[in-house]
């Protein structure tokens, strides 16, 4: 199980440099060598008998911090490997990636709870009204070890807030409910993209 870096793309808007930051920060340099606490799908490698050994979680979706979680505690560390590089330079519409960062808390959060125990629900629940300001700390605490990665933190901060909020919204909802979103979308450029296919 090994992942690469994702570093943001030159000449993007401030809507998809947002975007980016809520994705893959932890994965933009400056990163360390050695073992990783997690991997994007967008920049890794799994071994095929390690993935089928754990079928069972993403039978219906490749949800990556399951699938890490669940690797680490079967096999052993995640590895960061510095030298592999991706770009990530997606054009996403503000409403669209809004909603899908609601999504994805949410889904996460349900994701999370079925590893956990009933106080541990309740503790998430309790404090995740601190989730924006803990999520952009750890944002901006990434981003200014860079300057290039600074300029764009500050660059997207309107859109940034606005899907941190949704996030964290999404988040709480699934401690809360533990339920799933109605929809998981697919990105609207996938689905754009498919339509024009068929």
């Amino acid at each position: 199980m090994v992942g690469g870096r994702v570093e943001v793309a030159d000449n993007i808007s401030a809507t998809d440099c947002a975007f980016y930051f809520v994705d893959f920060f932890r994965y933009a340099t400056p990163v360390t060598e050695g073992p990783y606490p997690s991997l994007t799908v967008c920049n890794a490698a799994y071994r095929r008998e390690y993935l089928d050994q754990v079928r069972e979680i993403w039978r219906t979706h490749f949800h990556e911090t399951a699938i890490n979680q669940a690797l680490r505690r079967r096999f052993g560390d995640l590895w960061m490997h510095t030298a592999s590089q991706v770009l990530m330079s997606r054009h996403v519409r503000l409403r669209d990636a809004v909603y899908e960062r609601y999504a994805f808390g949410r889904l996460f959060s349900c994701t999370r709870i079925g590893f956990e125990g009933t106080g541990r629900r309740l503790y998430y629940a309790l404090f995740s009204p601190v989730l924006p300001m803990l999520i952009m700390g750890r944002m901006a605490a990434k981003a200014f070890r860079s300057r290039k990665l600074a300029r764009s933190f500050l660059r997207s901060l309107g859109p940034l807030t606005l899907m941190v909020m949704s996030w964290s919204w999404g988040e709480w909802l699934g401690y809360v409910t533990g339920r799933h979103p109605r929809s998981l979308i697919v990105a609207p450029e996938i689905r754009a993209a498919q339509r024009a296919t068929s």
